[in-house]
């Protein structure tokens, strides 16, 4: 698409572009931006699902401030209610950011006098969001969906995109790809690059593979990580963007030693269809692949069908250790892991890896993750499809593997907790941090971070971590690896000599700034976001006091800050 309307020129013709119309508005000023549903224009379009937009402008003059509105959107009230700021990158800078004030919305009543049911989503009349997916133009009588709309001004004579958050194309993967490959050679580091199969369209699916040239591969542990079976959720894109820089950039001594112990595989886009077409949950046969694992086609899922293949073939070899499908959520706050449910030791053993998440970064919320058996079998409101055929579930029932999981991250932020009272809106640079904290939990849980973050809390392994779990959510007697009685007994002197050391200090002594992966850095918070004060956090609190999965469990503060992931 690409129309000209009073001067302005604006196009979606690029990589994950997604806009089907634009209108003149109200005043001179304003331009009404119409977002394409996922399928738009065929029988499987979806008119709830249509969330992503991503287009540029030209045209502009200096000075020249615009009112855009983007209309044609799936209402996500607990978004805009908590400040989710569509981004903006000026062509040449190279930085995406947040717009500078907070948007506008509109949500449409129902119309009087209207007997219709209504689509519980868009909060228009069934038959009117039916037809209006199955054009490629906008009807003359096109029902008024949600709407959110911002002022821009222009700097200049330039180009500028806008996107409902940060985007991740292929073509930004493929230029991430060409770097990794020459920091990879330079360090001494395999980085193979191979396509494992073809899309419904025909695009490549992917693989990379990331190991060290010491040690022996045949005897090393197995990482799988997936990405993207929902096209718009490109927070996980970063995230898993931060873990493979963490891998090749950083002289973290944990990288090199993961490297050496470790054999990363990765398939960073599993619906490159819908990515490349700006869709923001379904492929082209308007078909959520999430759903799909329990039995993929390999006709009409082709991309599902053959992750499957290469998950089953790694677990038969019995050094498969992890399994974590990238996604971003819209509704719960935070970033935050689905597992699946167990028992017991299985319990402990399934919490030990996000643990030792939150252990490593304070934007991890392990308190906000779920391990329930509803999140194993739930159905979906919209289409019905089960949890079941979720990547977790499903290839855990394959291979037995208890490390299968998922990974979210809030679009806009995370909730306030102990040791993050006032959560900054996420930055790119948080997606990063949090990608490195799972990269650096690998080497944790497995014994091969030559600092790793439970020595902090004086434990001697990951296992002392398990069993404080274990006996924290099971009530069961822990192994001779530690004395949860007496961690608890140590935490709360050190939280209570941290707290005097606090109240002595007065307002001016408070919590340090956050201090980040300064090698993660190169688009972090590129809208100047302040670094949040906070309460920092023992280990040994964050473990023996709340490791518990019950929501309502709450962090303690204490000591300084842990130095292991952010040395970077």
């Amino acid at each position: 698409m690409k129309e000209t309307v009073n001067g302005l020129t604006f196009t979606d013709e690029f990589d994950s572009g997604n806009l089907l119309k634009v209108d003149p508005g109200g005043t001179a000023d304003e331009y009404v931006c119409t977002a394409r549903c996922d399928c738009q224009g065929t029988r499987y379009a979806n008119p709830a699902l249509s969330s992503w937009f991503y287009f540029e402008i030209t045209g502009g003059l200096r000075g020249q401030t615009i009112s855009i509105a983007v209309r044609n959107m799936n209402p996500q009230p607990r978004l805009y209610e908590n400040d989710m700021r569509p981004v903006f990158k000026r062509k040449g800078t190279g930085t995406w950011q947040r717009i500078a004030r907070r948007v506008r919305t509109t949500l449409p009543a129902s119309p009087k006098g209207s007997s219709q049911p209504y689509d519980a989503m868009k909060k228009v009349p069934l038959s009117a969001a039916a037809a209006y997916a199955a054009t490629t133009t906008s009807p003359a009588t096109t029902p008024e969906y949600f709407t959110i709309r911002w002022e821009h001004t222009f700097e200049g004579e330039e180009s500028v995109r806008f996107a409902f958050t940060y985007p991740y194309s292929l073509t930004d993967f493929d230029r991430s790809a060409s770097l990794w490959a020459a920091d990879a050679e330079k360090n001494g580091v395999i980085f193979e690059r191979s396509s494992i199969g073809k899309s419904v369209e025909n695009r490549d699916v992917t693989l990379l593979k990331i190991t060290g040239n010491r040690g022996t591969e045949a005897r090393k542990r197995i990482v799988l990580l997936s990405a993207r079976v929902h096209p718009g959720e490109t927070p996980g894109s970063y995230m898993l963007h931060g873990l493979i820089d963490f891998l090749l950039k950083s002289d973290h001594p944990s990288a090199s030693a993961l490297l050496d112990n470790c054999v990363f595989m990765v398939v960073p886009f599993l619906n490159p269809d819908g990515v490349s077409r700006g869709h923001y949950r379904n492929d082209t046969f308007g078909v959520n692949l999430n759903r799909m694992y329990d039995v993929p086609s390999q006709q009409r899922h082709p991309t599902i069908h053959v992750m499957k293949k290469l998950f089953v073939s790694l677990s038969s070899t019995n050094r498969l250790v992890l399994f974590l499908d990238f996604h971003a959520h819209a509704t719960k706050r935070g970033c935050f892991m689905y597992g699946n449910a167990f028992t017991g030791e299985k319990h402990a053993e399934t919490l030990l890896f996000p643990k030792l998440v939150s252990l490593n970064t304070d934007l991890f919320d392990f308190e906000g993750s779920s391990f329930t058996k509803k999140n194993m079998k739930a159905k979906s409101k919209t289409d019905g499809l089960s949890k079941k055929g979720t990547s977790r579930v499903a290839l855990f029932e394959a291979s037995g593997l208890l490390q299968c999981y998922t990974i979210e991250a809030n679009y806009n932020g995370g909730r306030p907790t102990a040791t993050v009272p006032s959560p900054s809106p996420y930055t790119i640079g948080d997606f990063f941090e949090v990608g490195a904290a799972v990269a650096m939990s690998v080497a944790d849980m497995h014994g091969v971070n030559p600092e790793p973050v439970w020595a902090s809390a004086g434990l001697s392994s990951a296992a002392s971590v398990r069993d404080a779990l274990l006996q924290s959510t099971c009530k069961q007697p822990v192994a001779k690896t530690g004395s949860a009685a007496s961690m608890v007994s140590a935490a709360k002197s050190r939280d209570s000599a941290a707290g005097a050391a606090r109240t002595a200090a007065g307002p001016a002594g408070g919590a340090p700034h956050k201090v980040r992966l300064p090698t993660l850095q190169k688009q972090a918070d590129a809208a100047g976001r302040p670094q949040h004060a906070k309460q920092t956090k023992s280990p040994v609190t964050c473990f023996a006091e709340a490791a518990s999965v019950s929501r309502g469990a709450k962090r303690a503060g204490a000591a300084a800050n842990r130095d292991s992931i952010r040395r970077a």
